[in-house]
């Protein structure tokens, strides 16, 4: 557990390094983001833990996916100068995961930071973030970003349900995406909001958005991607893609 007196954050060693839940109690007693347990939707499609703070491969040559949700996690590195960092490194054969959490407490705020090395063709998301969905007002939840232009553009989820990184065939690995052209992207309800800073110079990700009605009950999860394809490039290997992700809970 990382934690001041607003704020505790406790991670999953059990389950990747993933995080189980973040409270800002000036905010809220309950966790803001984190994982929501399996079966509580009651649904036998959505029977399953959904995750914060974790990456997935999709390995399109062996048609397997590959997350470190996987692993239990011995031996963290942890050190401390102006942040706390904790991180590890996640080897499945030659594709290599370093993650890393940088902890700005007093800032209200954390990053993640990945390396993922020796990348084989698919598509790959990253820096999962799910919503407690009893702590949020979905009626008012909306998100926003730059797509290119000097303003933001907004958007209401209502009642809408949509996953901007469906997977939509073996030619093309996603529907849509957001720009995050000026790096930040928001998401509230008008009682609180996360502010996600992408850090370009490190690279250019692309953002993508999930959101689901299931029982009554709502899954909305933000995350991002460093690598797709469609019918119009040739999939290829990485050698190496870095990203640098801060994100910042304030009322």
């Amino acid at each position: 557990m990382i934690a001041n007196k607003d704020i505790e954050i406790n991670l999953n060693l059990i389950k990747g390094m993933s995080i189980e839940s973040y409270t800002d109690y000036k905010i809220s007693n309950k966790s803001i983001i984190g994982r929501i347990d399996k079966g509580f939707f009651n649904h036998i499609n959505y029977d399953v833990d959904f995750f914060s703070g974790f990456s997935q491969l999709n390995n399109t040559s062996s048609n397997k996916k590959i997350t470190e949700i996987s692993e239990r996690v011995q031996n963290v590195k942890i050190f401390e100068d102006d942040y706390l960092y904790v991180g590890k490194k996640f080897n499945f054969g030659k594709f290599v995961l370093d993650k890393t959490f940088i902890f700005d407490l007093k800032n209200k705020k954390f990053a993640i930071q990945n390396h993922f090395l020796n990348v084989p063709t698919g598509f790959l998301r990253f820096n999962y973030l799910t919503l407690n969905p009893n702590n949020f007002n979905f009626k008012k939840l909306y998100f926003e970003t730059n797509n290119g232009g000097k303003l933001r553009d907004k958007f209401y989820v209502s009642n809408s349900e949509f996953d901007y990184g469906e997977h939509v065939s073996s030619i093309c690995s996603a529907t849509t995406g957001l720009g995050m052209t000026e790096e930040i992207l928001k998401i509230g309800d008008g009682t609180k909001k996360i502010i996600i800073k992408n850090d370009n110079n490190v690279s250019n990700l692309v953002g993508m958005i999930s959101f689901k009605k299931i029982n009554r009950k709502n899954l909305f999860r933000f995350y991002q991607s460093g690598m797709e394809y469609n019918d119009t490039t040739v999939p290829k290997k990485k050698e190496i893609i870095k990203t640098l992700t801060w994100f910042n809970i304030l009322p």
